[in-house]
């Protein structure tokens, strides 16, 4: 039995169920959040330009409010991780006090909004000069721009408290279950577009070959990631 220091309230135990009740329906409010354009994008004439079919959720997640992904949070985390390297001192201060390691993480959260808002807007730039026969965006300009940067920034938010609520109340690690979620999600339509080249002899069999080999080593992977995670 697990001695509980003096003061400190024991954590509440969560039933395997109800982790997996609280996984699914995270990942079922991003699936949402990624299946609308974010404001200000014309939708249809983004599958219009693309070729992709209407209503597909791989063109609305791409102009969506988690248009960026993790890229913000991985960028953050990288520069993070580059200091450490390069500044001995700060590799020290996660051990030092919880409270620091508690101002390390907010710090890490509000410098991925950031660059949220700067590729957000980057983003936002690029779309407005996307060239088709209709505009991706119908109104172009600052205003554009900036509402478009704010609602990455509220995406990466809320991709970055989905994967830190799952990793407390759900299965495994947040971050990797929502990549291999985001990842399962594009394999139906990536199989259907190999498949369509594969019948008009566009791929070599060896390639198909390959890739179903990388594909059992990825998902063999995962599954190991996956109960790592239940064991933690």
């Amino acid at each position: 039995m697990t001695d509980v220091p003096a003061g400190a309230a024991a954590e509440p135990q969560i039933s395997f169920s109800l982790r997996i009740f609280n996984t699914v329906l995270l990942l079922f409010i991003l699936w949402m959040f990624a299946g609308f354009a974010a404001p200000g994008v014309d939708l249809s004439a983004f599958e219009t330009s693309t070729g992709h079919a209407p209503l597909d959720m791989a063109a609305a997640a791409s102009i969506s409010a988690l248009a960026l992904k993790f890229n913000p949070a991985t960028t953050a985390l990288i520069i993070y991780e580059t200091m450490r390297l390069l500044l001995p001192g700060m590799r020290d201060w996660d051990a030092e006090k919880p409270q620091t390691n508690r101002r390390n993480s907010l710090g890490l959260v509000v410098l991925a909004i950031l660059f949220a808002l700067f590729q957000g807007w980057g983003l936002a730039g690029a779309l407005e000069d996307f060239s088709t026969d209709r505009p991706l965006v119908p109104e172009p300009g600052s205003a554009f721009k900036a509402s478009f940067a704010l609602t990455q920034a509220g995406g990466t938010a809320l991709l970055i408290a989905c994967a830190d609520t799952i990793t407390r109340n759900g299965i495994g690690s947040g971050w990797w279950v929502m990549i291999a979620a985001m990842s399962l999600a594009s394999l139906p339509a990536v199989a259907l577009a190999l498949a369509d080249r594969f019948s008009q002899g566009l791929i070599d069999p060896l390639y198909v070959v390959a890739l179903l080999a990388i594909a059992a080593a990825g998902g063999d992977a995962a599954f190991m990631l996956f109960n790592k995670g239940l064991e933690a």
